[in-house]
């Protein structure tokens, strides 16, 4: 049986990051908890998963610690962001449409992308927060192609996202601006 990504973050992830931010967790259960997630590896759905957690194989336990501090620091950012604001608006991707056959956009407002976290930033750092967030169609690129707008909301305050993306869809509707599917 194939595992999602999603899945996958929600079976460990989520709770580890849970006793991560309350200290609860020591390095020794970070690494068995990654070990894990490297055995079911092979039965990731999608090729960037696999790569992506292949590469967590061989970082450090200082490197890991680093990227932890790094992920506290922007969770505090976003603490004090949400302790002004009740919402971020922000576009769902950097980019619009690009070639199937690519697995990422080459460049994104002129800057090389070198890796598929490159082009998903925009939702990949909203990610690692566990802030909840979703993204709701905005309106049509010059090509035709759909862009998105992410709502995110601050932490557990899911019921606040979820009442911005049907107020918006309320008042923008788009199901008649769809473009055709192609084929």
């Amino acid at each position: 049986m194939a595992i999602s990504g999603s899945q996958l973050a929600f079976q460990s992830a989520t709770e580890l990051s849970v006793r991560l931010r309350g200290g609860e967790v020591s390095a020794v259960e970070l690494v068995e908890a990654c070990a894990e997630q490297f055995d079911v590896s092979d039965q990731l759905e999608g090729a960037w998963l696999r790569e992506f957690l292949s590469r967590a194989q061989h970082l450090s336990i200082a490197q890991v610690a680093r990227a932890e501090a790094l992920r506290s620091t922007l969770w505090q950012r976003a603490q004090t962001f949400f302790e002004r604001y009740r919402l971020l608006l922000l576009p769902t991707s950097q980019f619009i449409a690009f070639p199937a056959e690519r697995p990422y956009p080459e460049r994104i407002d002129g800057v090389e992308v070198v890796d598929t976290i490159d082009a998903i930033l925009s939702t990949y750092a909203i990610s690692i927060l566990g802030l909840p967030a979703l993204s709701v169609p905005c309106g049509l690129a010059e090509d035709g192609t759909p862009v998105g707008l992410q709502i995110v909301g601050g932490w557990r305050r899911e019921l606040d996202v979820l009442e911005a993306g049907a107020a918006f869809e309320r008042l923008r509707p788009w199901t008649a601006h769809y473009p055709p599917p192609v084929v």
